[in-house]
């Protein structure tokens, strides 16, 4: 009995992910470095070159979380995969601390709390 309830529970929580489009499986980890910093100018915002890209399967839109050591920066989020390099892509400024600004060597990963070596 205590298997069967188990089970029906089970069911119905893949079939409310199903109904509202969520995914079943585990998101996959995404993790680099910033490595080039264009600050904004009059006519555009400031643009980050990363450490990570197509042969990681990043996709477009994809928000990364910035860290400096301990410290949490804020959000990029992926504009651009470069079809000729394998392990870079184009981000911009999504949500970032006040004060705080993006660097070169900062690192970048799509969970919080997770410490890139």
């Amino acid at each position: 009995l205590r298997s069967a309830v188990w089970i029906r529970r089970r069911v119905s929580i893949k079939s409310t992910l199903l109904e509202h489009g969520l995914p079943l499986e585990e998101a996959p980890f995404f993790a680099g470095e910033l490595l080039e910093v264009t600050p904004a100018g009059p006519d555009y915002p400031a643009s980050y070159i990363l450490s990570v890209g197509k042969a990681a399967g990043l996709p477009v839109g994809q928000e990364l979380k910035v860290t400096r050591g301990t410290t949490y920066i804020g959000t990029l989020k992926v504009v651009r995969i470069y079809d000729d390099q394998e392990n870079l892509c184009g981000a911009e400024s999504k949500d970032l601390v006040v004060g705080q600004i993006p660097q070169k060597g900062d690192k970048v990963n799509n969970e919080v709390g997770i410490k890139n070596e």
